[in-house]
């Protein structure tokens, strides 16, 4: 029972950690003083490569304290128990 709830949370902390790291997605609607150093490099497209992996393994650490991170967590885990 807890492996498909366990391998789901590092799926789903991993997607969101590449998002945030790789992608605009989360910053283009926030207003720009609320983004961080990090966080407006790669909104501007001037992130270097050690700027997008401190980013990424900030926000896979910071996925232990997401609620979204828990529930997509959550109906990943539960999809995969019904398939098994």
């Amino acid at each position: 029972m807890f492996k498909p709830a366990i391998i789901s949370f590092i799926i789903v902390a991993s997607i969101y950690a590449f998002l945030a790291a790789f992608t605009k997605i989360f910053y283009t609607n926030k207003p720009v003083e609320n983004l961080s150093h990090l966080e407006r490099n790669v909104l501007y497209d001037r992130a270097s490569v050690g700027d997008r992996a401190t980013l990424f393994i900030t926000n896979l650490f910071s996925s232990f304290i997401s609620p979204p991170v828990y529930i997509l967590a959550i109906v990943l885990a539960v999809i995969i128990y019904l398939a098994m």
